[in-house]
């Protein structure tokens, strides 16, 4: 059935390779690799920019696979990128936050790994403060970097060494920074330029 599914996904003929892969594990399911087989032939299914209900019902089943495989190994991070990629695909952004979020709440997992998913979580919402300024709605701007920041504190509180999100800390105090002046606000922008200084010490020491 494996076999089945791999000349089926070769062919295109994607639903008949999740098919076969489906079976595949019914058969085997000591193998996640059938898992992963038919998750990802499932998500080549998936129609972009499409929050239909079809879609997202097809989309729940995917994310399902991958959750099941987390379940069983949770630190993998080939299987914990896959499903933020599928919440883009079909342009389900909240969706995407929420099963990251999630993810970053989990104890269970190693403090790397839950920061990894709180950056992943915060990339949007810095992508948003700066879409934001561009079009000159400041406040709105330093709304969203103020979120951002301080998601990546807590992701720095988990991993202190991750220059990654020194950076992205660094940028969000930038778009902060920013609103702060385009609106005359004195206070906010002393607090703001301190902070900045302590992140840029913190990046600098990672």
């Amino acid at each position: 059935e494996a076999e089945a599914g791999s000349r089926a996904f070769s062919a295109g003929e994607l639903l008949k390779a999740a098919e076969a892969f489906g079976r595949a594990v019914a058969l085997d399911p000591t193998r996640p690799a059938y898992s992963v087989l038919r998750a990802r032939a499932l998500g080549e299914l998936l129609a972009e920019n499409d929050l239909s209900v079809p879609n997202r019902a097809r989309l729940a089943t995917v994310v399902g696979i991958w959750d099941e495989l987390l379940a069983a190994d949770p630190g993998n991070e080939e299987y914990a990128q896959a499903v933020p990629r599928l919440f883009e695909k079909v342009g389900d952004e909240a969706g995407r936050e929420r099963w990251l979020t999630t993810r970053a709440a989990n104890r269970l997992l190693a403090p790397a790994v839950r920061a990894a998913a709180l950056r992943s979580a915060t990339e949007p919402l810095l992508s948003r403060a700066a879409r934001a300024r561009a079009a000159g709605r400041p406040a709105e701007a330093g709304r969203l970097a103020g979120r951002a920041r301080e998601r990546l504190e807590a992701a720095l509180a988990l991993d202190a060494d991750a220059v990654a999100s020194h950076a992205l800390r660094l940028r969000a105090l930038e778009l902060e920074l920013e609103a702060a002046r385009s609106a005359g606000d004195a206070a906010r922008e002393g607090r703001l330029e301190a902070l900045r200084s302590g992140a840029r010490k913190a990046a600098d020491e990672a």
